[in-house]
């Protein structure tokens, strides 16, 4: 049972990665068209290609990453609420790589992708898809 359950994970994992790379290269695309094309300030920028990525992962991640029927209001609040948490954290990271560290916001903007998708992951399977779990003793005939 237990080996099982980390086979799922690693399964789920998978899809997340290869929806996750998708959303990713769709988030850094509009991002580096933005900034190198728009002439947009690089933090706009990033949060532009990064709800880009999060609107085209939300679909995919529900109904193939997490196999997750039906959608609801509150479903989608906290997707969001998981993703503008990350929002924050990634800009929190870029800012800091920019500024600071002396990294070119498009190095920094790779880096602050890294690390949110791992937040993200561990985000959405614990606080939005996850599965609820029906008590033993509500399943059994009286």
């Amino acid at each position: 049972m237990i080996k099982q359950k980390y086979s799922d994970l690693f399964q789920q994992a998978l899809r997340y990665m290869a929806v996750g790379l998708f959303a990713t290269l769709l988030n850094y695309g509009v991002f580096y068209f933005l900034l190198e094309f728009g002439k947009v300030n690089y933090l706009i920028a990033s949060g532009t290609g990064f709800f880009s990525g999060v609107i085209a992962g939300y679909f995919f991640n529900r109904k193939w990453t997490f196999a997750h029927s039906r959608s609801s209001l509150g479903l989608l609040i906290k997707y969001n609420m998981v993703y503008l948490l990350s929002l924050a954290l990634s800009l929190i990271i870029l800012k800091v790589a920019v500024d600071y560290l002396r990294i070119s916001p498009e190095l920094g903007n790779i880096f602050a992708i890294g690390i949110t998708t791992c937040t993200n992951f561990f985000g959405l399977k614990y606080l939005v898809f996850k599965k609820a779990i029906i008590p033993a003793e509500s399943t059994s005939k009286a």
